[in-house]
């Protein structure tokens, strides 16, 4: 029995140093590999990083080099143990096995998420504190690995996006505009009157050029190209919309928590006034508020004809004008309205 089993040994023995040399060969051919990738890995980081670039797109390169690496050296491996064996059925199924799970991978959210890492790493839409949205994620960038994104919000809670999602949704970039927008809408009651509209108009574009200096000091870098001309210290306070009034200017504070506090300092002066003159803002859910619903369908019941009529004797200033300039006739149901000739 003993003589058996230090038969089959020697046997084995015999097919595997008749396999050696190959073993041998494989192994060094793998070793080279290895070194190779890692010459690869960094001349790829002094490319595209540099000696004192961004840490988070270098630790992006690495990880994906490795990947690559790993992958290659497996199919390698592969390779060589089955061209050892001389079976060229166990070299096709296990090339083909690399193949389809490689190819599985590209249906997996995780692969997308590496692919996203990739985009990132070559092309520089933003870097590390830069402040940016995507989808519902805002925040200061914190780190950018392979699979995900590290934000910081403004709340300071640390949120992880996806990579895929700067594939698939739209990015901005708010530390990469010369400037930000301060663009307000107050909507206002109906029954203002319309001398204190302008006051209010007034009394707004003196509050911009007083409250901050980076709100008007500034010139604007674009110009029309209707007229040929160069906007400078380009703001404006206008009423675009019925009873809504339009607050627009734009610094150059980039910084998040710097913009927020600017612009809560611009609603505060917008509501003072408007406490000072004695106007009523409305907000968008205010149900007296004249465009909750669409003006072609405001009012249309026969009670609602009542409103019309409670409507008119608070006397809208607009309403009164206009009839004013082009006069105002009962209609067949009683009802004054505008009459014009033609």
């Amino acid at each position: 029995m003993s003589l058996v089993l230090l038969s089959l040994a020697v046997s084995d023995l015999t097919k595997f140093f008749c396999h050696l040399p190959t073993y041998i060969w494989g192994v060094f051919f793998l070793y080279w590999l290895y070194s190779l990738f890692n010459v690869v890995q960094s001349l790829a980081v002094r490319r595209f990083v540099g000696t004192n670039g961004d840490f988070s797109k270098k630790m992006v390169i690495s990880e994906s080099v490795k990947i690559l690496r790993l992958t290659t050296l497996l199919i390698i491996a592969l390779i060589i143990y089955s061209s050892a064996l001389g079976n060229s059925a166990t070299l096709k199924y296990s090339v083909l096995g690399v193949i389809g799970l490689a190819i599985a991978l590209g249906f997996v959210p995780s692969f997308h998420n590496v692919v996203g890492g990739l985009f990132l790493a070559f092309n520089s839409q933003f870097k590390i504190d830069d402040f940016i949205r995507v989808g519902d994620a805002e925040g200061f960038v914190h780190r950018v690995s392979l699979r995900y994104t590290t934000v910081v919000s403004l709340e300071g809670t640390t949120l992880y996006v996806p990579n895929s999602f700067f594939l698939y949704k739209p990015m901005i970039n708010f530390s990469q505009r010369p400037k930000r927008d301060v663009d307000l809408h107050v909507r206002v009651s109906r029954a203002t009157p319309v001398e204190t509209l302008r006051q209010a108009l007034r009394r707004l574009e003196s509050m911009l050029q007083s409250l901050h200096v980076g709100l008007t000091s500034h010139e604007e870098n674009q110009s029309d190209l209707r007229h040929g001309e160069k906007w400078e210290r380009f703001f404006f306070v206008a009423m675009e919309e019925l009873y809504t009034i339009r607050v627009y200017s734009y610094t150059e504070e980039l910084d998040a928590r710097k913009y927020a506090m600017l612009k809560s300092e611009v609603w505060l002066a917008v509501t003072e006034i408007m406490e000072e003159l004695g106007i009523r803002v409305l907000s968008n859910d205010d149900p007296d508020h004249p465009f909750a619903e669409s003006p072609h369908f405001f009012k249309r019941s026969s009670s609602n004809t009542s409103s019309h009529a409670d409507d008119s004797s608070v006397g809208d200033p607009f309403t009164s004008e206009i009839g004013a300039v082009v006069g105002a006739q009962p209609s067949s149901n009683g009802i004054k309205g505008p009459r014009t000739q033609l």
